[in-house]
């Protein structure tokens, strides 16, 4: 992971807006608290961040501010980076693996905590993962192959019935044996469902004009 010139686009901002990107590793500084750590740099004339980092820190599960990061386990680390990310106030957040390295539970907490940030607050929340267990938090995923090949953008439910699989793991396999056909068969019903959509959109027009 990181960042990376690109080769052409170009992107199209809405005036104002906030983003904030949480990287996989995250430095901790050593000896900092929580609360240090979360408010380092905030600091303004006109604002004093503690305030809303102690309203942050209680929403994402972590009591103690006073802790040293030292002392955190892995999923309270990543809880606690988030925060410094959410003090900033983004509109649009990205994360990079939030949730590697954690266990189900710790990770299933977090999942949750992100899904109700969102809802809660009005964030976009956009992350890259590779744990597929609570993938149904998403509103949306997208399956990305080889090459940056787009072979699936939907829900979980929408995923399960274009690969044909219960199992979510199983379509990891599927695209990294033949991500060309993935992308190709993705491109296909995409149109199809456009078509789809359309005709159904004539069909309940012409209802409407016969009632």
């Amino acid at each position: 992971a990181g960042t990376e010139e690109p080769d052409e686009g170009q992107v199209i901002m809405q005036n104002g807006l906030r983003i904030s990107c949480l990287s996989q590793h995250p430095e901790f500084p050593e000896g900092a608290t929580i609360l240090s750590y979360v408010t380092a740099g905030k600091r303004e004339q006109d604002w004093n961040p503690e305030t809303d980092a102690h309203m942050i820190l209680n929403k994402l599960g972590i009591a103690d501010h006073e802790e040293e990061i030292s002392h955190l386990s892995g999923g309270q680390k990543k809880r606690a980076s988030i925060a410094v990310e959410l003090l900033a106030d983004p509109k649009l957040f990205f994360l990079d693996e939030p949730t590697s390295g954690l266990d189900p539970g710790t990770e299933k907490n977090l999942m949750i905590s992100l899904k109700k940030l969102a809802r809660e607050q009005n964030k976009t929340i956009i992350m890259v993962t590779h744990t597929t267990a609570n993938l149904h938090l998403c509103d949306k995923i997208i399956f990305m192959g080889p090459g940056g090949r787009l072979c699936f953008c939907g829900n979980v439910e929408e995923a399960k019935q274009f690969y044909k699989t219960d199992d979510l793991v199983n379509i990891y396999n599927m695209i990294a044996a033949d991500p060309m056909k993935w992308e190709q068969d993705y491109q296909r019903y995409r149109r199809l469902d456009g078509r789809t959509g359309e005709m159904g959109q004539r069909a309940e027009k012409l209802s409407m004009t016969k009632e």
